[in-house]
């Protein structure tokens, strides 16, 4: 069985010590692809540097919303460079919209968000959405695009929200939170969204999954959250992981 986390943060503080364990921990679970994902420019190159000690973790470059008030135009433009002159990166992100912690900087995170997405249809890449209390307007600016393939990350909204989404073309992802009691919401946006475009991930070392609550998480504890979503959808583990790893690889152009 060979699972694939699209969403972890490697390169976080929190692994600085033991990243190399936390690696081989996630070979030893059925992990054999992570994508590490950046959140900044010194972190877009940090994830880089992985990747090229490890041949299945595949990195990303973005800039997070939360920064979006200190991006200058300089920042715009190293990050436009280092996505066209190096062709392993697999992804623009993450980006996109929190209002949840940055209300006080919605016009800054939607004008780096639409920069983003502009980097993203000029090189032909996928973009990783993070979306947090901001439904609306994260439709609307995607609405005003086209051609764009986007995977919403750590889906957190209802299945009302995820049908707008899927109508849209896009992809999207599950975290550990769907393994949480209180989580009804989350897991009937699971059963709506076609097989084709289900993803799961850690966004390690955030929001580790029900048996792990309160601990760093971690690229091995994901199959918790397939066992999770294979129960869900009323599959099997095994063919749950096939579906959801073929996906990742087919949002990201990854080929063996």
């Amino acid at each position: 069985m060979n699972i694939f986390d699209s969403h972890a943060h490697l390169t976080d503080e929190k692994f600085a010590v033991d990243v190399d364990d936390v690696i081989c921990r996630a070979s030893q679970n059925h992990v054999s692809g992570i994508i590490s994902v950046a959140d900044s420019v010194e972190v877009s190159l940090n994830v880089l540097n992985l990747s090229e000690k490890y041949n299945w973790i595949y990195p990303t470059a973005g800039i997070h919303p939360h920064y979006a008030e200190q991006v200058n135009e300089e920042e715009i433009e190293k990050l436009y460079y280092i996505l066209r002159s190096n062709k392993k990166y697999v992804a623009v992100g993450e980006t996109g919209l929190d209002f949840y912690y940055g209300k006080d900087i919605k016009e800054h995170q939607v004008v780096l968000f639409k920069k983003h997405l502009d980097i993203a249809a000029e090189l032909s890449l996928p973009v990783i959405v993070h979306c947090r209390e901001a439904e609306d307007v994260i439709l609307k600016v995607l609405g005003e695009k086209s051609g764009l393939r986007c995977l919403f990350h750590c889906f957190s909204g209802d299945d009302i929200f995820c049908r707008k989404i899927l109508e849209m073309g896009f992809y999207v992802s599950f975290s550990g939170i769907l393994t949480f009691k209180n989580s009804q919401a989350i897991r009937q946006a699971a059963m709506v969204v076609p097989l084709d475009r289900i993803l799961i991930e850690t966004d390690s070392p955030y929001l580790a999954p029900q048996g792990y609550r309160g601990k760093r998480n971690e690229p091995a504890y994901l199959v918790n959250t397939l066992e999770s979503l294979a129960e869900i959808r009323k599959m099997n583990v095994s063919d749950m992981a096939q579906i959801t790893y073929n996906n990742t690889k087919n949002f990201f152009s990854i080929r063996d």
